[in-house]
């Protein structure tokens, strides 16, 4: 297996959480951008909210300081705490908007997507990392969404695993599904021998 081109820390958490005798049948990682755009649609929200909060607050200030040509508040501290009161609006609309996006780049580069002949495995996280795994054997079905870019879901009880934003969805689908049936295989002739 080859690690060429990715970071080396990543090289080393794979090799760490392998268990004696698990071998990798497929490694990836999402595609960047679509793995940094997918919470588009929450970034729309924030920024209609950004924008009006944004204008909001400019028509408070130029309303507030005879600028559109009404009469001057008469009070120097309405003048300026009314138009404040439009900021916090404008910091949550910004949060929302571009909040995601941050949160998705500074995660990217600690995603991982790993299928071994006994489990699927999601390496993710910001500051900490986390693994999460699913059992082969325990999978019920695989899910895939999208076309050229998208996702494989591992439904299985009690833990379902997601890998999204995937280059070729439909190629790891049909690894992560022979791994599967050989994952069963192995296991009932396991059962069949301790029986």
């Amino acid at each position: 297996m080859s690690y060429e081109g990715w970071p080396q820390d990543l090289a080393v958490h794979l090799q760490e959480k392998l268990e004696p005798g698990e071998t990798v049948q497929w490694q990836g990682r999402p595609v960047r951008s679509r793995y940094i755009l997918r919470n588009w649609p929450r970034g729309c929200f924030g920024m209609v909210f950004f924008t009006f909060s944004a204008f909001w607050t400019l028509m408070a200030f130029l309303g507030t300081s005879g600028a559109l040509g009404g009469k001057p508040a008469d009070s120097l501290v309405f003048r300026i705490l009314f138009p404040l009161w439009g900021l916090p609006f404008m910091a949550v609309g910004f949060a929302l908007a571009f909040g995601p996006l941050i949160v998705a780049a500074a995660e990217e580069p600690n995603v991982e997507y790993m299928i071994t002949n006994r489990r699927a495995l999601v390496r993710s996280g910001r500051k900490s990392i986390e693994v999460h795994s699913v059992k082969l054997e325990k999978v019920t079905q695989v899910v895939k969404t999208g076309g050229a870019v998208g996702s494989l879901r591992f439904v299985a009880t009690p833990n379902p695993l997601e890998f999204s934003c995937l280059a070729r969805p439909e190629e790891v689908a049909r690894v992560a599904e022979e791994a599967i049936a050989r994952a069963a295989k192995e296991t009932k002739n396991d059962e069949a021998r301790s029986g």
